[in-house]
């Protein structure tokens, strides 16, 4: 992100966005999170919405 000119404190939000979705995917390995990817998208979206 640095190279593509954002700001520190857009990579910072971003990399705690981050931290969030695989929170609340209960910290699976990265390869799980790749399975079946729009729905797990979708569930965080709407587990947001709904909070």
């Amino acid at each position: 992100m640095r190279y593509a000119h954002y700001s520190i404190h857009t990579e910072r939000a971003y990399c705690e966005w981050i931290a969030k979705y695989i929170n609340f995917h209960k910290m699976q390995a990265r390869e799980t999170l790749f399975v079946e990817p729009e729905k797990k998208i979708e569930d965080y979206l709407t587990y947001l919405a709904a909070e």
